[in-house]
């Protein structure tokens, strides 16, 4: 007998058929602060827009900013549509890695360059023993920030 597995998440419908008074605040809740931090990224978006000469910082800043509206959306869309929760969790990753190497960008900018970057990092020491796990191997040797060492 071979059994569907996407008939064990359940559909829309039926979970709005069992709702309670509780779930509706809840949802409501949920729906209008989302809507608050979309609020509040439009008006950063335009602050920046105003306030910000050089573009390159401004468009790395606006994906930065943009973290809390697409996580705040793509959760609100997971909880009300429970099928879609693989698709708006990839979403919210792929997002999520996006403004990571934008954020690098943005300090490499700040910086002035990977020259200007390197330059200014170069006395210090990278400790590979971080917390949690590596802090207890005391074999891990500490690195100098070089071109050599540089990962992208």
């Amino acid at each position: 007998m071979s059994r569907n597995c996407s008939d064990d998440i359940p559909r829309t419908a039926k979970i709005f058929e069992d709702v309670t008074t509780l779930g509706v605040v809840v949802l409501t809740v949920s729906s209008v602060l989302t809507v608050i931090t979309m609020s509040l990224f439009i008006e950063e978006m335009f602050f920046l827009y105003r306030n910000t000469a050089d573009l390159g910082r401004r468009i790395k800043t606006i994906w930065l900013l943009g973290i809390y509206p697409v996580f705040s959306f793509t959760s609100l869309v997971g909880v009300i549509v429970p099928r879609s929760g693989t698709l708006v969790d990839f979403v919210a990753s792929i997002y999520l890695s996006i403004c990571i190497f934008q954020f690098l960008k943005l300090m490499i900018n700040y910086y002035g360059g990977e020259e200007q970057m390197c330059k200014s990092l170069r006395e210090y020491d990278v400790h590979l023993r971080s917390p949690p796990c590596c802090c207890c191997l005391c074999c891990l040797p500490k690195l100098k920030l070089t071109h050599c060492s540089d990962v992208g």
